[in-house]
């Protein structure tokens, strides 16, 4: 990008031991060049500079936004599945108990049995 120190800057890397996206970034366009990470993510969008340029330069404050901006929106999303699971509890019969659930299932645990279920979400042929 112009305007940048570096050729190329990625944030597609999670540290699991971290809990962190991981910013990294390349000087040249060279495929043996190693990379160097020069910022940190947290889930919160913290970031975590660890080399002092990343600050002001252009191409990086834009790669760092873009993920802050993705965080925010996977933790909205996030909130809207818990929400939908905690309203679908509240009104599943007293037999079941949700425990989890995605965008296409729920975890249902049958209280009687102590059973685990998966309920799945398909779309019907109209």
């Amino acid at each position: 990008m112009n305007g940048s120190i570096w050729s190329e800057i990625r944030c597609n890397f999670y540290d699991e031991e971290e809990h962190v996206w991981i910013v990294d970034a390349w000087l040249t366009e060279d495929d043996n060049e190693p990379g160097d990470v020069i910022a940190k993510i947290n889930a919160s969008g913290k970031v975590t500079y660890l080399d002092e340029r990343t600050q002001k330069d252009p191409y990086a404050q834009e790669i760092i936004a873009e993920k802050i901006k993705s965080i925010k929106k996977d933790a909205a999303l996030e909130d809207c599945v818990k929400n939908l699971i905690d309203e679908i509890d509240k009104r599943l019969s007293n037999a079941y108990k949700v425990l989890e659930g995605n965008s296409d299932t729920l975890y249902v645990k049958e209280r009687s049995t102590g059973k685990h279920l998966e309920i799945k979400v398909t779309e019907l042929a109209d």
